[in-house]
């Protein structure tokens, strides 16, 4: 039987679309394709030869040390079983993450375990519409079993923060009387201490143009920020600051082109702001502030 040509062997696995590699016993990369090392950010002969948990799963998704031990790729060296997940993520030569889903089968050469081979995926887009489904999932829920605004903003927040992983929302609401904005709701993800957060929020008002929601409220389109405490016009920075949650996003409640209200969420990290979240957040302010209508009219007929 003939033998495999290497050369044609190594074009089969540069051909394919996943990142194939393979470690020794030691963790070391002796083989990688093309698309796994596109994916990372190098060149293949850059990664051959190092240790690949210390260059591209060396940290957790929020950015916290990943011990090798504790890693499922080096369990499935260690106990000689194959495994596979969808729950990790890998870091690109620019220090940007990714999403990966992957399986690991230990390689056996003569009875011997000579190593691993890890096929790795990028399943960003697939991330990033599944929580698009959930968001609207989630809106839609809490919508469907309010029966009031003030009943369903606070579910909102809870709902969104948690598909998006923030820590702190409050809604702001315009008083068209008063003209301004004031707070009607917050939530705080468990064990965040926001209770100056929470005393800011019900106290303070923001007239049109003033602050981050009054701009929200004047030009009626988002904010998204990494780090919302360079913001010149952010006044509540310093209680942000306080709790470590640079990252925000402020989004209006829109019925048709007037602005009914603001939500506002910050977070140790805020979502990449690609165009499809920006949607998804535009379409539930929209889908809140017909809410919004449907209960006035309802308030009318009484």
């Amino acid at each position: 039987m003939p033998s495999a040509d290497p050369r044609q062997l190594q074009a089969l696995l540069d051909a394919t679309l996943d990142g194939i590699y393979s470690l020794d016993l030691e963790g070391r990369c002796t083989f990688i394709n093309k698309a796994g090392a596109r994916m990372l950010g190098y060149a293949p002969e850059e990664i051959l030869g190092q240790n690949f948990h210390g260059l591209s799963h060396h940290s957790r998704p929020d950015g916290s040390p990943y011990p090798e031990d504790e890693c499922p790729i080096y369990r499935a060296r260690a106990d000689a079983k194959p495994v596979a997940g969808e729950d990790e993520v890998f870091w690109r030569r620019d220090g940007s993450s990714f999403p990966v889903a992957y399986s690991a089968s230990p390689v056996f050469v003569d009875g011997r375990l000579q190593g691993l081979v890890v096929i790795v995926s990028d399943v960003t887009t697939q991330k990033k519409a599944a929580r698009l489904f959930s968001i609207q999932h989630a809106v839609s829920d809490v919508l469907a079993r309010a029966t009031t605004f003030r009943q369903a903003a606070p579910e909102l927040l809870r709902a969104l923060g948690e598909v998006l992983d923030w820590q702190f929302g409050a809604v702001w609401q315009v008083d068209e009387d008063a003209n301004l904005l004031y707070g009607v709701a917050s939530w705080h993800a468990p064990g965040l201490d926001a209770r100056k957060l929470e005393e800011d929020t019900r106290t303070r008002t923001f007239s049109r143009g003033e602050g981050i929601p009054g701009r929200v409220w004047d030009t009626g389109e988002p904010v998204w920020s990494a780090n919302v405490t360079e913001e010149t016009d952010f006044l509540r920075a310093h209680l942000a600051d306080e709790e470590g949650l640079p990252g925000a996003a402020f989004f209006p409640i829109l019925m048709g082109t007037q602005v009914l209200g603001v939500v506002e969420f910050f977070g140790q990290k805020a979502p990449e702001a690609d165009r499809s979240l920006l949607r998804a957040l535009r379409t539930v302010g929209h889908q809140v502030g017909q809410f919004i209508r449907r209960e006035r009219a309802q308030e009318e007929l009484r």
